[in-house]
């Protein structure tokens, strides 16, 4: 990135400078509420944190116009330090526009740990990086630009390991408290398989962050199954501790597992799977029964293929073309046709009716005639 020219900071620098070196006579005085206003102006373009000392002066002369307003003191007594707050404030804001100019180069990686949420993600990493970076906006704002370009570069890799907690945290955050929560389970000891593919998951997403921290996308898959296998892992580990204190409660956990695939075999008319021949012939009846219901459904899906045909052959034999191809559509499309076929045979057939009469008419003239 190309650097702000040397010349054009020293400018800015001699401007700043100039505004606070401004009698208060040169500039138009202010009331003590248009002063906070002036102030609150600052903190939204950041003077406490381009031109620290500057804006810290204006706010202490602030508190001190206020106090003595809260004293009853003389108007003249306020307007002095309002004024001198006024200049401390002109001056930060003119110095805020230097020292961005300065550090423009240093800025984005910022402005990235914010967007990535660092303060609030990360706040102990973001404040590191943040203190880093007012050092050097305090060099630039004591006309030290040299030295703040090398102590905003120390701020960049503070701002990018903040950012890249940041990301991190917040894309793997669940599935670390949901690991969390399977190891106060004990999964570590009922059920490590689980929680090893719940950790494998949460591991292959984080490396691909830490490869490019914005693929969101290609990390989402390993989380949603670093979460699922986290609840897995916690769910067997507080099942296998109940059965551990209690020999009886094995029988119950069978029935139960056998309970809630009967509802399945329910869907599909039975009273109850063959659970007396085992699990496997209870789980084969199922997908034997699922295979049925696909095969079913190819075939269904494959008439109806060669009903929209037929009708998309009918509707262009009436001269329209079909402009959908799902067989409802075209069954009420072919209606809609033969409707507007039967409309107009019935306009015809009145047509014809009057002609025939006319004809008739014309006839007994004729024989008059």
């Amino acid at each position: 990135m190309a650097r702000v020219s040397i010349a054009r900071i020293m400018f800015c620098l001699a401007a700043a400078a100039l505004v606070l070196t401004l009698s208060p006579a040169a500039r138009a005085s202010i009331s003590l509420d248009e002063l906070g206003t002036l102030i609150d102006s600052a903190r939204t373009v950041e003077a406490p944190v381009y031109a620290p000392e500057t804006f810290k002066e204006a706010l202490n002369k602030y508190e001190d116009a206020q106090m003595q307003a809260e004293r009853g003191k003389k108007q003249s007594e306020i307007d002095k330090y309002v004024d001198e707050s006024q200049e401390y404030v002109e001056s930060a804001l003119k110095t805020t526009e230097v020292a961005k100019l300065t550090l423009a180069d240093y800025i984005p990686p910022r402005t990235r740990a914010r967007d990535a949420r660092a303060p609030e993600l990360v706040p102990e990493l973001y404040q590191e990086a943040e203190e880093q970076f007012i050092k050097a906006t305090k060099k630039v704002e004591d006309g030290d630009v040299q030295d703040g370009l090398k102590e905003a570069e120390k701020a960049v890799a503070l701002y990018d390991t903040a950012e890249l907690q940041a990301i991190r945290r917040d894309v793997l955050g669940q599935a670390d408290h949901l690991l969390a929560e399977a190891l106060e389970d004990e999964a570590e000891k009922y059920a490590p398989v689980t929680l090893d593919k719940a950790r494998s998951a949460r591991n292959r997403a984080d490396s691909i962050l830490v490869y490019d921290r914005y693929d969101r996308s290609g990390a989402a898959p390993h989380v949603t199954r670093a979460e699922y296998e986290a609840r897995h892992a916690s769910n067997i580990a507080q099942t296998v501790r109940s059965l551990e204190r209690n020999d009886q409660a094995w029988e119950k956990l069978m029935l139960v597992y056998e309970i809630e695939m009967n509802k399945i075999g329910a869907e599909f008319g039975w009273d109850h799977l063959p659970f007396d021949r085992g699990p496997s012939a209870a789980a084969d009846s199922v997908k034997t029964a699922i295979n049925r219901l696909q095969s079913e459904n190819e075939a269904l899906h494959e008439t109806n293929r060669t009903v929209a045909q037929t009708l998309t052959t009918t509707i262009e034999r009436l001269g329209a073309a079909p402009e959908v191809d799902d067989v409802s559509a075209l069954s009420v499309e072919l209606d809609g046709r033969v409707a507007e076929m039967l409309a107009q045979n019935r306009e015809l057939a009145q047509t014809v009716a009057a002609e025939k009469a006319r004809l008739s008419q014309l006839s007994e003239q004729h024989e008059q005639v």
